[in-house]
């Protein structure tokens, strides 16, 4: 079946007094058979044992697994079976301690999958020791492998406000208001593109998916509006005026568009691959709860932070059974509030965090906009006229804000590093004949 759109809507206007209108709308859709990307070629370490076996090895003990996959490899140091066994040669080899202790289980798995150490062949890892081609992913000949299908959907309700003022005394203009919601199980959220700049966070559970898409915006005011000045013949001032004052005050006006948005959705994330390797979005642990009203910019000496009274920083280092090489790899962020209780946290192996992606509340700065125009026409002759006019874009010369780093193991979490929307001013003139 073809993606299809439902739409729904339902309006009332009424005129309140003369020349202005009121119109109040209910504007909903839903998308159904949505394109959708699967992952089949996911990283498996369930059913195999590796989950477990990783788990055994992060706690400093031996995995009868590893032993019977690696024996007689020689990784790093450690030649398996004769002078250490296969996770104390993980342990200690530079690659695959740091994902032994940072949790990455599907990292690891990724490498026992297509790594050529010890062996001289990509995936020799696996077949030395007669473990079949596709014990880790399915296809191990193709580094990915993906369904296309139409399986997503996304909703989407509004309400939304619009006061129309007609011409009259000099004046024109309309302010409209939105309150939405959208809703999707792919970031794009439309029939003809799918969510192709991230990864499944969970092939098995697709549900993970559903969130705010990323074009979302909780609240979009938005106003525009025209005043020709009264001055001049057969204006309100100076109506008598000399003919030489009439062409100096006659034929100006002065418009203005306005806009403010609220920011888009933001996750919070984690590069650790917990779950898979292959390029996942994967999200943090929620411990505590986040902070009212989160997400306000701040401008600090030399930086510009979102989250004020959010920090990150080095966690608590597991045990790790005592092994200090393991601890010395260990590079896992925690986010705490201003009184120091951890909030965020890398998700356990095995699992993706625990926070949604795209959360309702937690969005990024906000846009405000104001442009303004000023022209003046004056007639020269009865068929001539001349026009000049002055645009300015962003009067306000206000910045418009990059979103934050929201990965909590960057150092850079929480701040803003760009921005754009500088003040443009552009004065153009026409003879019009």
């Amino acid at each position: 079946m073809v993606p299809y759109i439902q739409n729904w809507n339902l309006s009332v206007q009424q005129e309140l007094v003369r020349n202005v209108t009121l119109e109040v709308r209910y504007v909903g859709s839903k998308g159904t058979k949505l394109r959708s990307v699967k992952e089949l070629n996911t990283i498996n370490i369930f059913e195999n044992g590796i989950l477990d076996a990783f788990n055994i090895t992060r706690a400093g003990r031996d995995a009868p697994l590893f032993d019977a996959m690696l024996n007689g490899i020689t990784i790093g140091s450690i030649t398996v079976g004769r002078n250490g066994s296969g996770s104390e040669a993980l342990r200690r080899f530079a690659t695959t301690n740091q994902w032994i202790a940072n949790g990455e289980a599907a990292n690891l798995a990724n490498f026992l999958n297509s790594s050529s150490t010890g062996t001289g062949q990509n995936g020799g890892l696996l077949r030395r020791n007669g473990f079949p081609e596709n014990f880790i992913v399915v296809n191990p000949q193709f580094g990915a492998l993906q369904l296309h299908g139409n399986d997503d959907n996304s909703t989407y309700h509004s309400l939304q406000t619009s006061l129309r003022k007609r011409l009259s005394q000099g004046f024109s203009g309309e302010f409209n208001y939105t309150w939405s919601r959208a809703l999707g199980n792919s970031a794009a959220g439309n029939a003809n593109t799918s969510d192709t700049t991230s990864s499944e966070r969970d092939a098995r559970n697709r549900q993970l998916q559903k969130g705010l898409v990323t074009f979302h915006r909780t609240h979009s005011f938005k106003s525009h509006g025209t005043y020709e000045l009264p001055f001049g013949p057969n204006r309100l001032l100076l109506a008598a005026a000399p003919g030489w004052v009439h062409r100096l005050v006659e034929g100006w006006n002065v418009s203005g568009i306005f806009s403010w948005n609220s920011g888009q959705p933001l996750s919070f994330t984690t590069t650790r691959r917990t779950l898979d390797s292959r390029g996942n979005i994967n999200t943090p642990d929620l411990i505590g709860a986040l902070p009212a009203g989160l997400g306000n910019v701040r401008r600090g000496d030399g930086f510009v932070e979102f989250f004020e009274g959010l920090s990150a920083r080095r966690g608590p280092t597991p045990d790790f059974g005592g092994n200090t090489t393991v601890a010395g790899r260990f590079s896992n962020n925690v986010v705490v509030d201003s009184a120091g209780n951890i909030i965020l946290q890398n998700p356990q192996p095995g699992t993706a965090g625990n926070l949604g992606l795209a959360l309702s509340g937690v969005e990024g700065p906000s846009r405000l906009g104001l442009d303004m125009a000023l022209q003046k026409r004056t007639r020269l002759t009865e068929g001539t006229t001349f026009t000049i006019r002055a645009d300015a874009v962003n009067v306000l010369n206000r910045p418009i804000w990059n979103s934050p780093n929201t990965d909590i193991n960057n150092a850079l979490f929480g701040r803003i590093t760009g921005a754009g929307g500088t003040r443009t001013i552009t004065i153009n003139a026409r003879i019009d004949f």
